[in-house]
């Protein structure tokens, strides 16, 4: 069976710096763990202390939920970081870092971001 990709991948260089589409909260910091739905919010050092290999499909993350006008809410997360620089719950101006595109999570793939944008429970 093959699996669904979501989001988009964007190429980037191993290393280059990771930035908030725009102003909000980071909402979850952290890594995915093998097997279905097991992430795990950490700080920025334990998280970026875990070997790439190791990781799920996301590897190390961020997600940043944006305020709008309005129920629905835009959450944006930047996956396959190399490192991570943000905690959960700090606040981040658009063009604030986050992190460094990695290539933790993947097994064969070149570096890139992988970004996934949602309003409310809807993947854009």
């Amino acid at each position: 069976m093959a699996r669904s990709h979501r989001g988009i991948d964007v190429e980037s260089v191993l290393g280059e710096p990771v930035r908030a589409i725009a102003d909000g909260r980071v909402m979850f910091s952290g890594v995915d763990l093998p097997g279905q739905r097991n992430n795990a919010i950490l700080a920025p050092e334990e998280t970026n202390a875990y070997d790439r290999r190791a990781l799920g499909r996301g590897g190390r993350y961020v997600c940043v939920l944006h305020g709008l006008a309005g129920s629905e809410r835009l959450r944006s997360c930047a996956m396959h970081l190399d490192t991570v620089e943000v905690s959960t719950g700090d606040d981040v101006t658009c063009g604030d870092r986050l992190g460094t595109v990695g290539r933790s999570g993947m097994k064969e793939s070149s570096p890139h971001l992988h970004l996934e944008m949602y309003l409310g429970a809807t993947l854009l």
